[in-house]
C-alpha cells in the first residue's frame, strides 16, 4: 500500500528497504574516452559482512566482491555504460544500492563529413575554405603545401573550421587541407586548391580642381592603370592611394563604391570625406606610415557608414574613424598600425566588430566626451602581442578608456597608457562588460606605462576570466557576474553586493591571486574534485581579506567522486575577516564553515541519495509526518487536488519551506482541501 487517507487528505509515502547499516559508499570511477579505453570502477568504501555486485545498465556483470571494511577495486573496463553496485548480507538479509552510477562513455568516432572544395577568385578578393567533422572535442589545423598556417594581417581561422584569406595574393596560391584533431585522433581533409582570376589594379591619380572618386563617370578618370593610363574606377577594381599622388590629400567620396580592394599605403596622410559610401565584399587595407581619416559625411557631424564586408587590415600608420560605422562591418586586424576612435560630447563609439591582434599594435581614444569607446565584438589577440589602449595629448573628460562588450578569448598583453598628466584618473580605465551567458578570457596581462593611471572594472552578469600576471595598480572592481582566473592582479580587489569571485579558468580549476588586499561584499564560486592535485579553485591574497556583506559560498563538485563527510576545501590561503557571516551551501551536504579560522570549508554530513519511508500520524486534525535523521536535508513537498483527480503524477509539486532543516513535520489539515498529497525529494 503506498497511499492512505486520512479523513479528508492523503499522504504519498514510498515504503522502501530499511538504508543499510553503516555509511552508504559511493562507486567511483568512469569517465571520457575512445574506443580501447579501459576505466577503474571502483566502491569508496565496504563493510565487511556484505557483498558487493557490480551492474552494467542494470544487468549484472558477474562481478562480486565481499567487503574488506576498505575500498573496492572491481577492475579495468572499457564498455560503454552505467556502473551501479548493490549490497547485501546475507545474514541480515539486507539488500540496497550504492550511492553514485559514473559512466563510461566513448567518443564518437572522428569523421571529416564536408570537405573544402577548390576557389578560384579574382587577386586581392576572399577566399574562404571550410571543412565539417563530427565528433567533440575538435581541433583544427590548416596547412598550404604540407606546411601549417597561422593567422596574420590576411589570413584567419587557420585554427578553426574556416579558413579565410583576405586579400588573397600569387603567394597564396596552393594546395590547402585541414588537419582534423581530437583527444583518439585525427582525419586529414582532401586536398583543395586556390587559384587566381584577374581584377583591374588601379592607383589614385587624383585632380587638383577636383579631387573626387566616383564610379564608372568618364569626366573623373582620377586613376591609372597598370600601363599609367588615366581611368575612371568602376565596381570590383581593385584600388591604391600612396605618395604617387600630386594633388591634396583630402578625396571626395560619391556615389556607392565597391572596391574588390582599398589599400593606403603612404608616408603622406589620407582624408576620405564627401558624402558617398565604401561598400561591398572589398577589403581595406592600411600601410606606410601615414595616417587615414575617414570622415564621409551626409551633414554635418552626420557621418555616412560604410558598409563593406572584407574587413580593414592596419599593418603601418593609422586609421582614424570618427563614427563607429566608418570601418565597415568585418574584422579588424590590428598587425602593427594605431586605430584612433574619436569620442565627442554624449556619442559613443561602439565598434561590432571583431578585432584581431596579430602584431604589437595601439588603439586611440581621442575623447572631448563623458562617454566610452566600446568594443561589442570579440577581442582576439595572438600570443606574444601586446595591444596598447592608450588616448590623445588632447583628450579631456574621459571616465573611461573601453568596455570590452564582446565574448573572447584574447592572449595579447593589453597596456594601459595616459598621456595628459591632467586627465582625471577617478574613473576605471578598462571595463569588461559581458552580458549574460557571454564569457571573456584574457590571457595576456593588462598593464599601465606609468604607475597609478589604470585599473580594472568587471561589469555585465558574464564571465570574465583573467589568467595571466596583470599589474595594473589603480583598482580592481567588481560590480556584475563573475571574476576568476588563473592569473594575478596587483590592485585591490573590491567585490560588490550581487557579484562573485572564483579560480580557475573555465574548463579547470585553478588559483586566482590577489598581491593585495580583498574586500568581499558578494558571493563566491568555487569548484571541486577530490581527484585532483589541488582539489578545489582557490582564491589567495597577500594583504587581508575582509567580508563586508552576507553572501554565498557556493560549491559544485564537477568530479566523479562524491562528497564525504570530513572532506576539508581551503578555499582563500588565509582567514577571512568575518567570514562566518558567508553561507556555505552546495551539493546537497551539510557544510562546516571556518573561513574565519583559517579560510577553508568542511563538509559535516552528506544527504543521501536513496530514497526513504516517511512515517505519519493524524490526531485532533493535524497531520504528523516524519522522517529517519538520515535524511535531514531532504525537502517535504505538498500537492493538491479535488477528490475525483486524486495524485496527478504530471502535476506541480510544491516545496514546503523549511522542510529541509527538520525530520518532522506537523500540518494541519484544512477540510476545504480534501486531498493533500506529501513526498520527500533529494535536494
Amino acid at each position: 500500500m503506498d497511499e492512505i487517507r486520512i479523513a479528508n487528505s492523503w499522504a504519498e509515502v514510498t515504503p522502501l528497504a530499511t538504508p543499510p547499516p553503516g555509511p552508504m559508499f559511493a562507486v567511483t570511477g568512469g569517465g571520457v574516452g575512445c574506443a580501447g579505453d579501459t576505466f577503474p570502477i571502483g566502491l569508496s568504501g565496504s563493510v565487511e559482512t556484505n557483498v558487493y555486485m557490480l551492474f552494467t545498465n542494470d544487468v549484472y556483470a558477474e562481478v562480486t566482491l565481499a567487503g574488506t571494511g576498505s575500498p573496492l577495486n572491481f577492475g579495468l573496463f572499457s564498455t560503454p555504460a552505467y556502473y551501479s553496485v548493490l549490497a547485501s548480507n546475507p545474514v541480515t538479509g539486507y539488500i540496497g544500492w550504492m550511492s553514485n552510477s559514473p559512466a563510461i562513455r566513448l567518443r564518437p568516432p572522428l569523421t571529416i563529413v564536408g570537405q573544402p572544395t577548390h576557389v578560384i577568385t579574382a587577386t586581392n578578393n576572399r577566399a574562404q575554405f571550410t571543412v565539417v567533422a563530427t565528433s567533440e572535442d575538435l581541433t583544427y589545423q590548416w596547412l598550404k603545401d604540407g606546411s601549417p598556417l597561422s593567422d596574420d594581417w590576411h589570413i584567419t581561422g587557420s585554427s578553426t573550421a574556416t579558413l579565410v584569406i583576405w586579400p588573397a595574393g600569387p603567394a597564396d596560391v596552393g594546395s590547402y587541407r585541414c588537419k582534423v584533431t581530437n583527444p583518439c585522433g585525427f582525419a586529414m581533409s582532401d586536398p583543395a586548391t586556390l587559384s587566381l582570376d584577374g581584377v583591374d589594379e588601379l592607383i589614385w591619380k587624383g585632380n587638383s580642381f577636383l579631387n573626387l572618386w566616383d564610379v564608372g563617370n568618364p569626366n573623373y578618370p582620377y586613376f591609372l592603370d597598370t600601363n599609367l593610363n588615366e581611368v575612371v574606377f568602376n565596381p570590383g577594381d581593385s584600388v591604391t592611394f600612396d605618395d604617387s599622388a600630386t594633388t591634396p590629400e583630402l578625396v571626395i567620396l560619391t556615389n556607392i563604391l565597391t572596391p574588390t580592394r582599398l589599400t593606403v599605403n603612404a608616408i603622406r596622410n589620407y582624408v576620405f570625406g564627401g558624402n558617398g559610401t565604401i561598400a561591398g565584399e572589398g577589403r581595406l587595407v592600411k600601410d606606410g606610415a601615414g595616417r587615414l581619416a575617414i570622415s564621409n559625411t551626409v551633414a554635418a557631424g552626420v557621418y555616412v557608414p560604410n558598409t563593406f564586408t572584407g574587413g580593414t587590415a592596419i599593418t603601418n600608420g593609422a586609421v582614424a574613424i570618427y563614427d563607429w560605422r566608418s570601418i565597415g562591418t568585418g574584422p579588424i586586424t590590428l598587425a602593427g598600425g594605431t586605430l584612433e576612435t574619436f569620442v565627442k560630447g554624449n556619442q559613443n563609439v561602439g565598434l561590432s566588430n571583431d578585432v584581431f591582434v596579430v602584431a604589437n599594435s595601439i588603439w586611440q581614444i581621442d575623447q572631448s566626451g563623458q562617454q566610452s569607446a566600446s568594443l561589442m565584438g570579440a577581442l582576439l589577440g595572438s600570443p606574444g602581442t601586446t595591444l596598447s589602449l592608450t588616448n590623445s595629448s588632447t583628450a579631456t573628460n574621459s571616465p573611461n578608456y573601453i568596455f570590452f562588450n564582446g565574448t573572447f578569448t584574447n592572449h595579447s598583453a593589453i597596456v594601459l597608457s595616459c598621456l595628459m598628466s591632467n586627465w582625471g584618473l577617478s574613473g576605471q580605465r578598462l571595463i569588461l562588460n559581458p552580458g549574460t551567458g557571454k564569457v571573456q578570457i584574457l590571457n595576456g596581462p593588462i598593464s599601465e606605462n606609468v604607475p597609478g593611471v589604470a585599473g580594472l572594472m568587471k561589469q555585465g552578469q558574464g564571465a570574465a576570466y583573467l589568467n595571466a600576471a596583470n599589474t595594473y595598480t589603480v583598482g580592481t572592481t567588481n560590480s556584475a557576474g563573475l571574476l576568476a582566473g588563473t592569473g594575478s592582479i596587483a590592485s585591490p580587489l573590491v567585490v560588490e553586493s550581487g557579484a562573485a569571485i572564483g579560480g580557475g579558468s573555465p574548463d579547470a580549476i585553478g588559483t586566482f591571486t590577489v598581491n593585495n588586499d580583498i574586500i568581499l561584499s558578494g558571493n563566491v564560486f568555487i569548484r571541486v574534485d577530490k581527484s585532483l592535485a589541488q582539489p578545489n579553485d582557490k582564491i589567495a591574497a597577500t594583504g587581508t581579506i575582509t567580508n563586508t556583506g552576507t553572501g554565498t559560498v557556493t560549491v559544485t563538485n564537477i568530479g566523479v567522486t562524491a562528497l564525504a563527510p570530513g572532506d576539508t576545501f581551503q578555499v582563500f590561503t588565509k582567514p577571512v575577516i568575518n567570514g562566518d557571516a558567508l553561507t556555505v551551501t552546495g551539493e546537497g551536504v551539510t557544510w562546516q564553515n571556518n573561513l574565519a579560522v583559517d579560510g577553508s570549508i568542511r563538509v559535516v554530513s552528506v544527504i543521501p541519495n536513496y530514497p526513504t519511508n516517511m512515517t505519519f500520524a493524524f490526531r485532533n486534525g493535524v497531520l504528523d509526518l516524519s522522517w529517519p535523521a538520515t535524511h535531514l536535508g531532504w525537502i517535504l513537498q505538498c500537492q493538491t487536488n479535488t477528490l475525483s483527480v486524486g495524485l496527478n503524477p504530471t502535476g506541480p509539486w510544491y516545496d514546503i519551506p523549511g522542510s529541509e532543516t527538520v525530520t518532522a513535520m506537523s500540518i494541519p489539515v484544512d477540510p476545504a482541501t480534501p486531498t493533500v498529497f506529501y513526498r520527500l525529494r533529494h535536494p
